[in-house]
């Protein structure tokens, strides 16, 4: 079995597919409601319209209409939060090359 998406964060609303994902599988919990390409996002509860969308902890926009669990989540759907800003910063707890 190979990983179909991860989340970072306990707190997202949505994981990062990391190969396309077809209608009707189960992943993290939910069935994708729609075909997902490879590096977009699933939704992984419902979202309601006008809500901040969390991945990786962080707020990368917001739903521009009510998201269904399982559905695809673009720039269809999110209008994003990271234009214009500089305060998004990934900077990770640990030293990836101290794990091996």
């Amino acid at each position: 079995m190979t990983i179909a998406a991860f989340k970072v964060d306990p707190r997202d609303d949505v994981a990062a597919t990391l190969r396309n994902i077809a209608v009707g599988e189960q992943l993290l919990g939910v069935t994708a409601a729609q075909d997902i390409p490879r590096g977009h996002k699933i939704a992984l509860h419902d979202i309601r319209e006008g809500q901040p969308v969390l991945k990786f902890g962080f707020p990368i926009g917001h739903a521009t209409r009510a998201i269904g669990a399982g559905e695809h989540v673009h720039t269809h759907n999110v209008a994003t939060a990271l234009a214009g800003s500089s305060a998004y910063l990934y900077s990770p707890s640990f030293d990836p090359a101290e794990a091996s």
